[in-house]
């Protein structure tokens, strides 16, 4: 009885150190460590770690041994917080800031494009990484009457 007690109290232990081990680098903004590399750049691989971790626990649960892990992991996988930083509606008499950010690759990107975004959206603020001069001129030109200050810098 007493082996049977130790395995159980063994198989919880290593169940929930691999609960752990599994929901840091999904969800280190629970830990505190959502600013700590690796850790905030794992979270943009959190769907497929999420779908990951069904598998591997689906997996599990047909092995004996496993079955508390596997639970434990199918569970993290289905509950997880859809919106951890779920954002409530602004008070009253406040202003949202609205931000487009559209990264243009150089001159790559369709401009009649990132104009329709920009059009849709009306945000405050347009940000676009890798535009020269030109890029942003023809994306102005299709705005329609919306204007935006540009500026470019180049090194």
């Amino acid at each position: 009885m007493d082996n049977e007690r130790a395995c159980l109290v063994r198989r919880v232990v290593l169940s929930v150190l691999i609960l752990l081990i599994v929901a840091v680098p999904l969800y280190p903004e629970l830990f505190g460590l959502d600013e700590v590399t690796p850790f905030a750049q794992l979270v943009a691989f959190r769907p497929q770690g999420l779908i990951l971790v069904l598998l591997l626990g689906l997996v599990m649960l047909v092995r004996r041994g496993w079955r508390i892990a596997a639970a434990l992991a199918v569970v993290l996988a289905l509950t997880a917080p859809r919106e951890l930083s779920a954002s409530d509606p602004p008070p009253a008499g406040t202003w949202q800031l609205t931000i487009v950010v559209a990264n243009v690759l150089g001159g790559g990107a369709d401009a009649g494009a990132v104009a329709t975004v920009i059009q849709e959206r009306k945000p405050d603020l347009v940000s676009l990484p890798e535009a020269q001069v030109d890029i942003r001129e023809e994306i102005n030109a299709h705005l329609k009457g919306l204007v935006y200050n540009g500026y470019t810098q180049q090194d």
